[in-house]
């Protein structure tokens, strides 16, 4: 298969949406659209870059929210322009590849096959479009008038559209200069070229999430089948020589510290942790780096309290957790009650859904050499 780009249109206004925010940033199963349409373009080996075309203002809280959910060398965000037009440019002049797909990040129900059967369209074609068939009467409206057009040989443009990369780029150069906006990239190239592209029906509900009612029926395409949802995390770190350890929020009077950047609250950074496993948003290290300086020395009750609100933003409950600790000395028991207490008030869940236990590690390995303190956690989430 030939290796290629995609740009993913991301910089549009979405005023018609009526979100006050961006449309791509709308979350279906706890995921924004946008993410939907770049894990199946990187599901593909001959992907060599993936350029997310941006509006200015919100590059920096795109970049966060995509690379919380999906890490990728291959992708990379540019500014987008006041056109589509421009917007494509931006992200063409940063292409490296023969080929190149576009597509909008507001139709999340792309599928790999369509993405397949348009970059083997490209091996023949030098441009390519999905599109589909419109299946509905149309009428064409002039001033008071409005007649019947035979919808037979009417095909709705859709995307991803392809076509060789420096085609494209001369025709978007081109209309630059002139000043002329195209509605979709293969008209650009038809338009100078004078080459008609190859159109392949789109195998799924390609559907461009526009207006508010468009909303509904995106959830519905996509689905939710995911009632429950299971997360767990295992988290180490070293002792050493100190006066008190914190777990479970609870400052532990004894003769270790545990080393960490913040207050090193392995219990805590596990359940955290399980909680954004289960959501399937990555791990405590991308939302909470142990570079940052404003996690330095901090108390893990700001990772769960964080963690709780993707929680309640992607309508899940807590069922029930269970967790372990993992350490030689001190003793757990006198400490675990307020444990539990801490934990459910943070979580605000009945401190009956919560267990916390603990074993020794009878002096075998770092735990039972008092190196090291592990905790596990495995939380079980519930759609609201």
């Amino acid at each position: 298969m030939i290796e290629f780009d995609a740009i993913v249109l991301a910089a549009g206004s979405s005023t018609r949406a009526g979100l006050g925010y961006n449309k791509v940033l709308y979350e279906v199963n706890g995921k924004p659209l946008l993410y939907y349409s770049l894990v199946k373009f990187l599901s593909f080996d001959n992907l060599q870059k993936l350029i997310v075309v941006v509006r200015k203002e919100e590059k920096e809280k795109m970049v966060e929210t995509i690379n919380s959910l999906v890490s990728d060398k291959r992708i990379e965000f540019v500014e987008g322009g006041n056109a589509r037009s421009e917007s494509v440019y931006n992200g063409l002049v940063n292409a490296v590849s023969e080929y190149v797909l576009v597509h909008d990040g507001a139709r999340p129900i792309i599928s790999v096959k369509d993405i397949t059967n348009v970059l083997d369209g490209l091996k023949d074609y030098p441009l390519v479009s999905l599109v589909s068939k419109v299946n509905d009467s149309v009428r064409r409206v002039t001033g008071t008038r409005n007649r019947v057009v035979e919808r037979h040989n009417l095909m709705a443009m859709k995307t991803p559209q392809g076509s060789k990369t420096d085609l494209l780029l001369k025709a978007l150069i081109r209309s630059r200069k002139e000043n002329i906006e195209f509605t979709d990239d293969v008209s650009a190239v038809e338009f100078y070229f004078n080459i008609n592209p190859l159109l392949i029906q789109t195998e799924t509900n390609n559907i461009k999430v526009t207006t508010e009612n468009d909303f509904e029926l995106v959830n519905a395409l996509i689905g939710f089948n995911n009632d429950y949802l299971v997360g767990q995390s295992k988290d180490t770190h070293r002792l050493d020589c100190g006066d008190a350890i914190t777990l479970g929020g609870v400052k532990i009077p004894c003769e270790y510290r545990i080393v960490a950047h913040s207050d090193g609250d392995a219990l805590l950074h596990a359940i955290t942790e399980a909680i954004i496993g289960a959501l399937a948003k990555g791990d405590i290290g991308t939302h909470f780096p142990d570079n940052d300086d404003k996690y330095k020395d901090a108390s893990s009750s700001i990772f769960l309290k964080n963690a709780k609100k993707m929680l309640d933003k992607a309508g899940y409950t807590i069922v029930n957790l269970d967790s372990t600790i993992y350490i030689e000395r001190p003793m757990m028991r006198p400490y675990i009650h307020d444990m539990v207490d801490n934990i459910s008030k943070l979580l605000e869940v009945p401190s009956y859904k919560i267990n916390v236990k603990a074993t020794r590690g009878e002096k075998v390995g770092d735990v039972g050499e008092s190196k090291a303190v592990v905790a596990e956690a495995i939380v079980l989430l519930r759609k609201s």
